[in-house]
């Protein structure tokens, strides 16, 4: 059961990965000066939400991860969130 968790964990946060990159390429082609990216919220140590640092920081198991966050900037400046 280790092995089978372990494989699903890698293949989940893979696709995060993948998912991400294709979203900040996507999203740069239809807002030209525009950047966005996608970030795992998980349970910190203490209970509260916390930012990984990319859609898919290798630092804890799924267990954590409370869900994903879309930031977007269409200005390259300022962001917005959907969480």
């Amino acid at each position: 059961l280790l092995k089978i968790d372990t494989q699903k964990e890698e293949a989940v946060l893979q696709t995060l990965r993948r998912v991400n990159g294709h979203f900040q390429e996507v999203f740069a082609e239809m807002v030209p000066g525009g950047a966005g990216k996608l970030r795992v919220i998980r349970r910190s140590s203490d209970g509260d939400a916390e930012m990984s640092g990319g859609a898919a920081s290798e630092d804890a198991g799924l267990g954590d991860i409370l869900g994903v966050r879309i930031e977007v900037s269409f200005t390259g400046h300022a962001q917005s969130f959907l969480s």
